[in-house]
């Protein structure tokens, strides 16, 4: 597992180098940390994120009312689903966090596809037969 954090490219802003930092820390304590194909999207994501609290600390003072401040709403909200996207590519969402912690390394949770999700669907069998699933939700 790699304990160094990797260095901040020099096109990103200083006013990133903490938000670089931190995702680099949560990448390492998730799993063996960010791989050299990650780094362009982490910057991105620092990008992305300096971006939207500039728009966020402007909201405040736009009209809503006027057709520019409807543009304007739109484009953060633009960038909200953006900075959301590269969160979750990088697996930095609280849904990943709690698959990672719950779930094994690796790979996904038995039961959580939508094979599973069928299985559930489908009536038990006229013997009585009880889907995994639903014998460890009960005992749990």
């Amino acid at each position: 597992m790699s304990t160094t954090i990797p260095r901040r490219p020099k096109s990103l802003p200083e006013a990133a180098a903490s938000l670089w930092k931190q995702t680099c820390l949560h990448l390492i304590e998730a799993g063996p940390g960010p791989t050299p194909a990650q780094l362009p999207l982490i910057e991105s994501y620092c990008r992305s994120t300096l971006r939207l609290e500039r728009m966020r600390s402007l909201e405040a003072d736009l009209d809503l009312l006027d057709k520019e401040g409807r543009d304007a709403l739109k484009l953060i909200h633009a960038e909200e689903r953006q900075q959301l996207a590269h969160a979750t590519a990088l697996r930095l969402t609280p849904r990943a966090a709690a698959a990672q912690a719950s779930g094994p390394k690796g790979g996904r949770s038995p039961g959580t596809g939508a094979s599973a999700l069928r299985a559930k669907s489908k009536p038990a069998a006229a013997s009585g037969e009880v889907h995994w699933l639903d014998k460890a939700r009960s005992t749990s």
